[in-house]
């Protein structure tokens, strides 16, 4: 009873403000997945086996191991998952640019050790967010530099030829493949913005 007269007088006292709603945030409807099933999954999947098919041959062809290259997860994302912010075009390329100037700067600092690898990172993450470029699997590219003691070269073969063939190749595939085309957007980042910073609830 004690719970129905305070509701009761909740809303009396509302009807007397001239019984305004509250505002209420409208959530945009979400891009279709195009990723949802049998065939989406198969198609997805051929996709993702023939860029790391490609990625592989043209790290063999430019004589770089395998695992100097580091574009598997970012293939595996804009293939799996084309329309997460994480996967537009802005964001692959600023990511890995970004990701592998800072793990080159950190270890013509700090030399090729894994303090220089985890600084590399660190930095990586910041910049990334700070520009709206936020690509989680550009992070690897410290490491890699560290671990490879890669040169300034790095940043531009297989970096940035890397990004721009991956771009092309998803542009490519998905034209031929999806009844959404991708990306969602090539230079917008307002999305990539409301996934990585933190959701701030309105005043009451």
């Amino acid at each position: 009873m004690q719970k129905d007269d305070v509701l009761s007088r909740a809303v009396k006292a509302d009807a007397a403000r001239g019984g305004h709603e509250r505002s209420v945030d409208v959530v945009p409807e979400p891009v279709p997945d195009r990723t949802r099933g049998w065939p989406a999954f198969v198609i997805a999947a051929a996709g993702g086996g023939a860029g790391i098919t490609l990625m592989l041959a043209l790290a063999d062809a430019m004589h770089y191991p395998w695992g100097f290259v580091p574009f598997a997860t970012s293939i595996v994302l804009v293939l799996g998952s084309p329309g997460a912010p994480q996967a537009q075009p802005r964001n692959i390329v600023g990511g890995h640019v970004l990701s592998a100037l800072a793990g080159l700067i950190a270890c013509a600092v700090l030399g090729y050790t894994m303090w220089s690898a985890a600084l590399g990172v660190a930095v990586a993450i910041a910049a990334m967010q700070a520009t709206r470029t936020f690509h989680p699997p550009a992070g690897i590219s410290p490491v890699v530099i560290a671990s490879a003691h890669a040169g300034w070269g790095f940043l531009l073969v297989p970096v940035l030829a890397g990004v721009l063939i991956l771009v092309a190749y998803a542009w490519i595939f998905h034209r031929l493949t999806q009844p959404v085309p991708w990306p969602r957007h090539w230079t917008d980042s307002s999305s990539t913005r409301a996934e990585t910073m933190p959701r701030q609830d309105p005043l009451p």
